[in-house]
């Protein structure tokens, strides 16, 4: 995956942004929660614990699920990193995406506990 179709997927649309409270309602509905950022982040950060952790540089269709059907929400510190995962999903094919607003600053925000 290059930087150019990262960057270019981010201009597109049809990728919904919730919020980090929807995102936990998805999580418990069966959504998976792709969390971007770098294993230090995670670290410095905190992890939300059923987040799989896929660094943006790693992202590829073989570490999504196999069911393009699948919703997918994308995570990383603030939103800016994970929009760009989330668009390059749906140019895999994916149908259900979301970015959760304000990555994982958002989620603390809320009180949410992480792992």
């Amino acid at each position: 995956m290059s930087i150019f179709n990262l960057f270019r997927g981010a201009m597109g649309g049809g990728v919904e942004t919730i919020s980090p409270v929807d995102a936990l309602n998805k999580l418990k509905e069966g959504a998976k929660l792709i969390d971007v950022r770098e294993p230090a982040e995670l670290k410095s950060d905190g992890k939300v614990s059923k987040a799989v952790n896929i660094p943006l540089g790693q992202l590829a269709p073989d570490k999504l699920p196999q069911d393009k059907s699948t919703p997918l929400m994308f995570m990383c510190r603030s939103g800016a990193r994970s929009s760009m995962a989330a668009r390059q999903a749906q140019s895999w094919g994916y149908t259900t995406i979301y970015n959760v607003q304000g990555g994982i600053m958002g989620w603390k925000a809320t009180g949410t506990s992480l792992k």
